[in-house]
């Protein structure tokens, strides 16, 4: 509280102005920054993927996978029609990755929104998977 009452004294009293022409403007075209333990920039990182045993011992050190998209193009994102519960989920599964679903006309907005509707009346997830049977990965492995 002390650190909130401090910045708006500093701020009454340096009185500073926003800048209009960036206020509220969306960055675009950033770059990640990493930082060590003192706090200044690193510019050489070497990432690594650390596998681990059920009992919590590192079995494996490497680099790690990454797996182009295929939402989009000639193998389909389907819907496996297997629901599980928010609640439940959280236990069972490791989230990795996240994509983002963009519509690009009322067409498909119509059909994301009404996908995202019946998750949330149902407070559920569902499976997804590539292919022509939906059994395969999202991405190239």
């Amino acid at each position: 509280m002390q650190l909130a009452s401090k910045l708006a004294e500093d701020l009454i009293a340096s009185d500073p102005e926003s800048d209009l022409e960036l206020t509220g403007k969306f960055i675009e075209d950033v770059s990640r920054v990493y930082i060590n333990e003192d706090e200044k920039p690193v510019f050489s990182v070497k990432k690594t993927e650390k596998i681990f045993s059920p009992t919590a011992e590192l079995k494996e050190e490497r680099e790690p996978k990454y797996n182009d998209s295929n939402i989009t193009g000639e193998s389909i994102v389907n819907w496996t029609g297997k629901l599980m519960p928010k609640a439940k989920i959280y236990n069972k599964l490791v989230f990795h990755k996240k994509y983002q679903l963009k519509h690009i006309n009322g067409l498909t907005y119509d059909f994301l929104f009404d996908m995202a509707k019946q998750l949330a009346d149902k407070d559920a997830m569902m499976m997804m998977g590539a292919g022509a049977s939906g059994k395969e990965p999202l991405g190239d492995e």
